[in-house]
């Protein structure tokens, strides 16, 4: 490798300097293909090719982004996984949501969002949430015609929720009631 291409003109470094700090600036040098997950982080830029798009990426992390895989995914992830060892299907949502094909600067979000969807479990929002899901084709044939005030999605949900328990804001289980459904139906967000 010659001069030019360590740096030494560009940087002004002597030889001894340029191979301390590793420079080599080599124009022929090809650019690492991400092959799969495991690739992504390994250099400093690196180009990845799926579904005939090309992009090229630089490896930069952010300070929140270091923070939160370095101090908070370790916590996350063990409390994801205690919280859900004891039962089979979690765990596998725990691999499948929260550690597999997450990179290094997202693992930490994907254990946390993991870890809040599981706060969430038994709630009267994620109760309604599954009630409509599991009806669908009711409620959609709903939407079409339904009022500015969506009288007939409050009915039809409260009446599919007609003696379902649920956990509300405070932890308390109680039965759900119009009120939260009206609540939960003019803003799915919020919690109830």
């Amino acid at each position: 490798i010659n001069a030019e291409y360590m740096g030494i003109k560009e940087f002004k470094l002597d030889t001894k300097a340029a191979h301390k700090r590793k420079v080599v600036l080599d124009p022929k040098q090809p650019i690492p293909v991400a092959m799969g997950n495991m690739d992504r982080g390994r250099y400093p830029l690196w180009q990845y090719i799926n579904c005939g798009a090309n992009s090229f990426h630089v490896n930069v992390p952010i300070m929140p982004d270091v923070i939160g895989a370095l101090l908070r995914a370790p916590l996350a992830g063990v409390k994801a996984y205690l919280r859900s060892m004891d039962d089979e299907e979690l765990l596998r949502n725990f691999y499948e949501d929260g550690i597999v094909d997450s990179c290094f600067n997202a693992k930490w979000k994907a254990l946390e969002e993991f870890n809040r969807q599981l706060d969430s479990r038994g709630s009267i929002r994620q109760v309604l949430e599954e009630i409509q899901a599991a009806n669908q084709s009711r409620f959609l044939a709903l939407y079409d015609d339904d009022d500015e005030t969506h009288s007939k999605e409050i009915e039809a949900t409260f009446e599919l929720s007609a003696g379902k328990l649920a956990r509300d804001i405070k932890g308390k289980v109680r039965a759900i009631t119009k009120e939260d459904v009206i609540k939960w139906v003019n803003n799915p967000n919020e919690e109830i």
